[in-house]
């Protein structure tokens, strides 16, 4: 995973300020588990650091997933790294 997460990068390298999500009806809280799935985090290392039970992140990425019209972590990655959804840390 670590090896994905530094190709994402290296390919976006260029990416510009992130869009809050709101044209795509994405939540604040969303847009944190998104970043953090973008990062690379496990469900239950976002839940830790969101201090959210593993159920609420779940339940959180399904709608993800359903507004997003994503099928998996790593599609809602791309998604939010081409829409400059979330940064990237070069």
């Amino acid at each position: 995973m670590a090896n994905l997460v530094h190709a994402v990068k290296e390919l976006t390298q260029n990416a510009d300020k992130p869009n809050h999500g709101s044209k795509f009806g994405v939540t604040a809280r969303e847009l944190e588990i998104i970043g953090a799935i973008a990062a690379g985090y496990s469900n239950s290392e976002i839940a830790n650091k969101l201090s959210l039970s593993q159920q609420t992140v779940k339940h959180h990425l399904s709608n993800i997933f359903d507004k997003l019209g994503v099928f998996n972590r790593l599609e809602l990655a791309l998604f939010a790294i081409n829409h400059h959804m979330v940064e990237i840390d070069h």
